[in-house]
């Protein structure tokens, strides 16, 4: 098991014996500020010593007193994106320290588990698409991605391990593809250096990256039973303690979270958790109720071997009735996106362009991107069928195949069949029925772990799973 590698103790004991700056691995060569902020900078020095930080963007210093335990927090005003540039940290009577090859542009933090993890170079059987072509042009790019060491703590640590390290052939295999590709799509569009910040790990539960006293206010969460896991990272608050709270001060646009599977068989307060982590992080981050937070719906794969299960839309359903309580929160649709090999499925480009296109749109304000995928507007039964009329369906909905796939239908008996299901003149309203089911009370689409899909809006969006029925159990 590792150890967080910096705590506040152990920092007290390395400027106990050599006084001085020191700065934690985030504020390194290579980094990226966010532009048009003001962005923290912090570290460590002699007690009570005066710090000044000078940046050579704006050619201004900055002080500020180390407290009694040598701990220091700066923020400087970053200015339109641009680089390279330097800041040079020092304090009276020792050594400078500068930071080079800085740049200014766009921060994201990006964490989850292994489909955040899952790297550029693929793993065995697993691959994303295109990686050598897209390894191969990298150099590009102005995108640099800073990889947090998977580290675990019993107590907050105050530093973290990882590097800086810029877009190229040599670097970027090991990068997160989601990450890099999200932020591949938001550079080409606006054409400014692209700072990821990943924090992930496979396999972890939502709650190993929140604080305890969040999950306790939250509740339903057997916190005895979680810590018994042989499988560190399912721990409760081990992460948040190891690879959140070091990362706290840097100053991000946003966040981009791909985690959902480890928490499937616990899916009921999975929305209560979610909202209250996103509260949490934006008030550990200083920006209550801002910092945008794009979600990614789960891969579609037959998890547990149960291609027919529903463990996978039962939670996503909570992924979108977060966004009735989370401001400024989006959901990136995958729901024709996995397979059934593997859950690290290799469609990575598509998940960065749709997680890019949320960010362009929402949050960078550019207008005509259609970014949001076709939703259930409203479901009427009648007549033995039901009709449903989409929101988001831009010039009107679109199916990819021979027919409309994913629909089922229901009677009062709760017992689902598969229905046929036809676009109406082009337009944004699906008719659905089914001989089977003379008098359809309940629908549902593509509400299993893994079915194919073939409706789309005219932007290549296709909808989320979806049913109008609570009955959890029926089949």
């Amino acid at each position: 098991m590792k150890k967080a590698v910096l705590t506040l103790f152990a920092a007290l004991l390395i400027l106990g014996a050599q006084a001085g700056i020191k700065l934690p691995a985030l504020i390194s060569d290579n980094m990226v500020l966010q532009r048009r902020a003001a962005a923290n900078l912090w570290g460590w020095a002699s007690p009570g010593a005066k710090v000044t930080v000078k940046c050579s963007w704006n050619k201004k210093s900055y002080t500020a007193q180390a407290s009694g335990l040598g701990s220091w927090k700066i923020a400087v005003a970053t200015s339109e994106a641009g680089g390279p540039y330097s800041i040079e940290f020092s304090e009276a009577g020792s050594e400078k320290v500068t930071v080079k090859d800085v740049y200014i542009g766009e921060v994201w933090i990006c964490s989850g588990q292994s489909n955040m993890g899952h790297m550029m170079k693929g793993m065995k059987d697993q691959p994303v698409d295109n990686s050598k072509e897209l390894i191969a042009e990298s150099g590009k790019y102005n995108i640099r991605v800073f990889m947090l060491a998977h580290i675990d703590s019993q107590t907050p640590a105050d530093d973290c391990q990882g590097k800086w390290l810029k877009s190229d052939p040599q670097n970027t295999p090991e990068f997160s593809a989601t990450a890099y590709l999200s932020a591949l799509q938001m550079y080409k569009r606006l054409g400014v250096p692209m700072g990821m910040v990943v924090s992930c790990w496979g396999g972890s539960r939502i709650e190993a990256w929140m604080a305890p006293e969040t999950i306790a206010e939250v509740g339903g969460v057997d916190v005895e039973a979680l810590n018994s896991s042989k499988s560190i990272q399912r721990h409760t608050s081990l992460l948040y303690n190891g690879m959140i709270l070091p990362i706290k001060n840097y100053t991000p646009r946003g966040f981009i979270w791909f985690q959902i599977a480890a928490n499937m068989d616990s899916y009921r307060n999975y929305g209560d958790l979610l909202a209250a982590m996103v509260a949490s992080w934006r008030e550990l981050w200083g920006e209550k109720d801002k910092l945008p937070f794009i979600n990614i719906q789960g891969p579609v794969y037959p998890w547990g071997k149960k291609p027919d299960g529903r463990g996978l839309p039962l939670i996503v359903e909570k992924q979108f009735e977060a966004r009735n309580v989370i401001p400024d929160y989006y959901v990136a649709v995958s729901s024709d996106i996995g397979g059934t090999a593997t859950p690290h499925f290799p469609q990575k480009g598509v998940v960065g362009e749709r997680v890019a296109l949320l960010a362009l749109e929402h949050v960078y304000g550019v207008k005509g991107l259609h970014a949001d995928a076709p939703d259930f507007g409203s479901v009427t039964f009648g007549a033995g069928k039901a009709t449903v009329a989409f929101t988001n369906a831009g010039d009107g909905l679109v199916c990819k195949g021979d027919r409309v796939l994913a629909f089922e239908l229901a009677g009062a008996d709760r017992k689902f069949y598969p229905a046929e299901a036809a676009i109406i003149n082009g337009s944004n309203v699906v008719e659905v029925s089914s001989k089977n089911v003379p008098s359809p009370v309940a629908l549902r689409y593509a509400f299993r772990n893994y079915c194919l899909v073939s409706l789309y809006n005219k932007y290549g969006q296709t909808p989320r799973s979806y049913r109008t029925d609570k009955w959890d159990d029926a089949k």
